[in-house]
């Protein structure tokens, strides 16, 4: 059965997977309130990203210290919801990103919230944009969606086997679209990614911003790859 379910999804698909890589993912709204208990994740103290995002910072790793031990409370609830469309752990991902953003007295250090883009997958919403929004919403800042264009086709970084080989596939895909500019002009931004294996993405779009004429840029990941993981 799912086997027919994928085959058929893939027929019904045509020319929108094309579509979707030149011109953006497209996300339709959601507009499902947040349940009684999205306050349920234990308390992230908050770990840092990769080497290529300086001075970013992720909510906690994806996967315990010892791999065969399982994910993290905040990895499991990345999985659910990016992989599982399970949105109630998606407000516990937003509520626990708000608190520790709150604790760590950052919410004033910027003025606007940017999600990254998201891969150019069939699926229903993007993960960073729905977490961007609704993060958004919650600490009081505006959202500036759509606003990186793809200059070029590049592979899924999670396929690549090496940094070196992640860093020179993501190098230049992404510029800001030249009606967006104004919104971010001088203005300094929080960056946030749903997950991030190696920070090549968000060090790629935080020099985007940057040559742009954005101003100080603070990347932010729901949950950090360690290592180069394929298996999620």
């Amino acid at each position: 059965m799912l086997k027919q379910r994928t085959l058929a999804r893939w027929q019904r698909a045509g020319r929108e997977m094309w579509t979707r890589w030149v011109a953006g993912y497209e996300t339709s709204p959601e507009t499902r309130p947040m349940p009684p208990d999205c306050d349920c994740l234990p308390q992230a103290t908050g770990v840092p990203l990769p080497q290529p995002v300086s001075s970013g910072q992720a909510l906690d790793y994806y996967r315990r210290k010892r791999r065969w031990t399982g994910r993290t409370p905040v990895g499991l609830a990345v999985w659910r919801f990016k992989y599982r469309d399970d949105l109630d752990a998606g407000w516990q991902l937003v509520f626990a990103a708000a608190r520790l953003l709150n604790e760590q007295q950052t919410i004033d250090g910027f003025e606007c919230v940017i999600p990254a883009p998201s891969s150019p997958v069939f699926r229903e919403y993007s993960p960073s944009r729905w977490l961007g929004e609704k993060l958004g919403e919650t600490i009081g800042k505006p959202v500036v969606n759509d606003l990186f264009v793809r200059t070029r086709l590049c592979l899924p970084q999670k396929e690549l086997p090496s940094f070196q080989a992640r860093r020179t596939n993501i190098s230049a895909v992404f510029k800001v679209a030249q009606n967006k500019k104004r919104h971010i002009v001088g203005k300094r931004a929080l960056l946030i990614d749903d997950l991030s294996r190696s920070g090549h993405t968000l060090a790629e779009l935080r020099r985007a911003l940057q040559e742009a004429g954005g101003g100080k840029v603070l990347p932010f990941a729901f949950t950090a790859v360690r290592g180069l993981r394929r298996g999620l």
